[in-house]
């Protein structure tokens, strides 16, 4: 177990738990363009998003539900995936992660990737078997085309 400090939550992740579930587990396996397109932008992340899900024990090519809303005037497209770890939500907090008694500062990220992140204990489409107590983890993001048919 460890504790994430991120945005307004403080997240306690049960880290075995989480990672055995996304060793284990499967990358997304839709066919739709939109998704082929999410799991493309997953390697150009910016280091934070990285950092970020490598905290939480997330791999974000497996199990989340990807969920794409439009294309924007400016040509990126607005995805909203969602992913589940095991662990518990304690509290509100500020912009930073705390591990080992080590604080890993969170700087804005550029426009292209601009982001919001949610938490929540409001759960939906849990795979089976996922290991208990859950929380939802969701990104709210703008991202690049880069699927070419």
């Amino acid at each position: 177990m460890h504790i994430v400090k991120i945005s307004n939550w403080i997240i306690k992740v049960n880290t075995d738990e989480t990672t055995e579930f996304y060793t284990k587990d499967d990358y997304i396996d839709c066919s739709c363009d939109y998704c082929k397109n999410y799991l493309l932008c997953c390697d150009i992340f910016p280091e934070e998003i990285h950092i970020l899900f490598n905290e939480l024990c997330i791999s974000p090519k497996k199990e989340g539900e990807i969920m794409h809303f439009n294309e924007n005037e400016n040509g990126t497209h607005f995805y909203v995936p969602f992913y589940h770890l095991s662990g518990q939500i304690l509290s509100l907090s500020e912009f930073e992660f705390i591990k080992q008694n080590r604080k890993i500062k969170i700087k804005k990220l550029d426009m292209l990737h601009d982001y919001n992140i949610e938490f929540t204990e409001s759960l939906s489409l849990v795979p089976e078997n996922f290991p208990e107590p859950i929380i939802e983890f969701s990104l709210s993001l703008n991202l690049p085309w880069l699927f070419n048919n």
